[in-house]
């Protein structure tokens, strides 16, 4: 990012937690509107993939499908570089789907198919659904946001899917509008550099009536297309600036010079999140709603009620089974889980409220209790089950986790945390044949699920079955091309195999899809430290301990012994740190620490022996 960028970030950086303190959750907010703008991103927790990741899927596509001069000359004629391919998704889209365009829609099609709105939609739609903060723009063409309302709530919105519907746009309407300035899918959706490059006429005025009156929130918009960011630059020209101008992004990557400059434009502020989940967690727990599990079951034991009437009255001796929907799991921030405790605080007594409340209980003892007066209520609740041999293996209470989770999976045998975390169990106590076997078990159950995958390529890793290990790292990334610790722990594989570009590459997408994996931080730096290239490694090393902070763990084990092992002029309390680390018994067995030796020793270390001694305390048993 060029200085004049980052000086300009740094001034219009505003905190989460600043802007949530600014919301006012009565009806009208202090007659502030807000208007939320999606992009691809929002998607992104839904497991619609986002333009970022299809580009990068299909420039590999593009790399074998082309002859190689082809490939290079299209690339250099189309101004891409493997740095600007987001910025070019228009570009990239017509070159890999010019010979038959039919299959572009199929392929977004397969990709959106199936897919249901992700916890933060459940929010989105209740705020919508209040009628004051009830537009939406977006660049998407899926139906998350319309299917959220129609799940949570019984709002029907506008839907303005194709330009030609532009003029029933309504600002002050009280019913929430979904704008599609790109189509909706099955309206042959817009995708090309010509038909992205202007915001359609029709859309304009509706727009510009949004932003005069609307404080505007951009969630996961990459700002890479000409029409959104070619109207915003138009109407700030004209002066045209909304009470407010908010713009979440993950990381820092996100934000292109012009995104920068239109945050400026705007006056307006950048505010990193955790992801759009998280952020919706969070503005929901500022307007006070619960949680909405009890609403999808009162709304279908409605609807349940209303068919099955309908359908007794004709066919009376029929008698239709209902199953209920599954569960997922969610990752987010220390703020986001305090969010999701306040709306459990308010919403009734389950299983559920047993686990949030165990969650957040600090005392071992009152957590145990609160799992086990759970268990006397609800004695069949597989993720309570699950949850609670979670905690005693934690507790090294080896022959009790087993017994809970094997509990757990009788109720559920297709409950893939239960599945997965005996699986991890059994690899723990080195009961292979077994662990494996509910490793296959859980991908059995979803063959989709990147967790179950990826841990069953850890074992495979582990036993040294390298090619089948690589098999399921990669089925892992395929099913999740963000999940950081497939993309991680491959890339250790990679670097364990000597395959060391393809190592680094890996480490930087984990490190690319979430910038706070210490874990990948730390394992770049080692193979930094073996490729020579010392100061790069000391920054990662820096910025593990900076995300790690008070922590006391393997991983700060590890980060000391390289310091002691490398660095060891600039860290004179190196091995004292190591040495009290391992007096509270915290080793990384196993952990292959020999290949910093011989650097070390290269290196003139002033204690090698001590060294070699102090990498057998840490890694053997």
């Amino acid at each position: 990012m060029a200085t004049d960028n980052k000086k300009l970030l740094e001034k219009n950086k505003m905190s989460l937690k600043r802007f949530l303190s600014s919301i006012d959750p009565s009806p009208s907010g202090n007659n502030r509107r807000f208007c939320f703008v999606l992009g691809a991103g929002a998607s992104k927790e839904s497991g619609i993939s986002t333009g970022v990741e299809l580009v990068n899927i299909w420039m590999e596509d593009l790399s074998t499908e082309c002859e190689e001069n082809e490939y290079k000359s299209w690339m250099k004629n189309s101004d891409i570089t493997k740095d600007n391919f987001a910025e070019n998704y228009s570009k990239i889209y017509e070159k890999k789907f010019e010979c038959d365009p039919r299959k572009a829609f199929s392929t977004l099609e397969t990709l959106m198919e199936g897919k249901e709105p992700s916890c933060g939609y459940s929010v989105l739609a209740q705020v919508l659904a209040k009628k004051w903060h009830n537009m939406v723009i977006t660049t998407n063409f899926d139906s998350l946001t319309e299917d959220a309302l129609f799940i949570y709530t019984k709002v029907k919105p506008i839907v303005i899917s194709h330009e030609s519907l532009a003029n029933y746009i309504e600002p002050f309407g009280t019913r929430p509008n979904i704008i599609k300035i790109h189509r909706d899918l099955f309206l042959n959706p817009k995708n090309t550099a010509n038909e992205t490059s202007k915001l359609d006429e029709n859309f304009k005025q509706g727009l510009t009536n949004i932003f005069k009156y609307y404080t505007p929130i951009f969630i996961g918009y990459g700002g890479n297309d000409g029409s959104l960011m070619g109207f915003l630059e138009d109407i700030v020209k004209d002066g045209i600036k909304p009470s407010g101008f908010f713009w979440m992004y993950r990381n820092e990557k996100e934000l292109s010079s012009k995104i920068i400059k239109t945050i400026e434009g705007f006056d307006g502020r950048a505010i990193q999140i955790k992801g759009f989940d998280d952020f919706m967690i969070q503005l929901g727990a500022e307007f006070n709603f619960t949680r909405q599990d009890d609403v999808i079951k009162e709304i279908a034991e409605k609807r349940a009620e209303s068919y099955l009437g309908q359908y007794i009255s004709i066919i009376k001796e029929n008698e239709t089974p209902i199953k209920t929907v599954d569960t997922k799991e969610i990752n987010v921030s220390d703020e986001g889980k305090t969010a999701v405790n306040k709306m459990i605080s308010q919403s009734k007594q389950d299983a559920w409220s047993f686990i949030f409340t165990a969650f957040k209980e600090k005392d071992i003892k009152i957590k145990e209790n609160i799992f086990l007066n759970g268990l006397k209520i609800f004695p069949n609740n597989s993720f309570l089950l699950v949850n609670y041999a979670n905690l005693l293996g934690d507790l090294k209470k080896f022959p009790e986790s087993e017994e809970y989770y094997l509990k757990a999976i009788e109720v559920d045998g297709s409950n893939i945390m239960a599945l997965v975390n005996y699986a991890f169990l059994l690899n723990k106590l080195e009961r292979f044949p077994e662990s494996e076997k509910y490793y296959l078990k859980a991908i059995e159950a979803d063959g989709s699920n990147s967790i179950a995958l990826v841990n069953y390529a850890n074992l495979l890793n582990k036993l040294e079955r390298f090619p089948e290990s690589e098999k399921y790292y990669l089925k892992a990334i395929e099913a999740d091309g963000s999940n950081s610790i497939a993309l991680g722990n491959y890339a250790s594989l990679l670097r364990k195999l000597e395959r060391f570009p393809e190592s680094e590459k890996y480490y930087l997408k984990a490190i690319e899809a979430d910038g706070t994996y210490s874990i990948a931080l730390g394992n770049y730096a080692k193979l930094k430290i073996e490729q020579k290239e010392f100061e790069e490694a000391k920054n990662l090393i820096n910025k593990a301990f900076e995300l790690q902070k008070e922590t006391k763990n393997d991983l700060i084990l590890e980060l000391w012994f390289y310091r002691y092992a490398v660095f060891f002029d600039d860290y004179k309390g190196a091995k004292q740190q190591i040495e009290d680390l391992l007096s509270e018994n915290i080793r990384a067995i196993d952990w292959p620490l020999k290949s910093l030796l011989k650097i070390a020793k290269s290196l003139n270390h002033p204690d090698y022996k001590g060294l070699c001694d102090l990498e057998k305390r840490i890694t053997q048993k």
